[in-house]
């Protein structure tokens, strides 16, 4: 088997307070199942980045977009969001 290759997206964009449960319970699922794939989810900015996600996933992200020309401050603009993170809030 080839863990980089293939992985479960089972999170795209969701609701944290609706769906952090279900997204748990699939991470837990899938890695008892599968171990070599890791699960991956995205959420649309950094405020979604809760520790309700951080331990339901081997790989969660921000997924910002649309960022439509690399002529804009839209790239500077999603570098500046994930650093408001507050790092004090996700240590564990």
């Amino acid at each position: 088997k080839d863990a980089a290759h293939g992985g479960y997206l089972i999170n795209d964009e969701l609701p944290v307070d609706e769906y952090s449960h279900l997204v748990q319970w699939h991470h837990e699922i899938l890695s008892e199942i599968d171990p070599d794939h890791p699960t991956f989810g995205v959420s649309v900015g950094s405020e979604d980045l809760t520790r309700k996600f951080w331990r339901s996933h081997d790989i969660y992200s921000a997924d910002p977009y649309p960022i439509t020309s690399a002529d804009t401050d839209q790239i500077w603009a999603v570098y500046e969001d994930g650093n408001q993170i507050d790092e004090k809030k996700f240590t564990f």
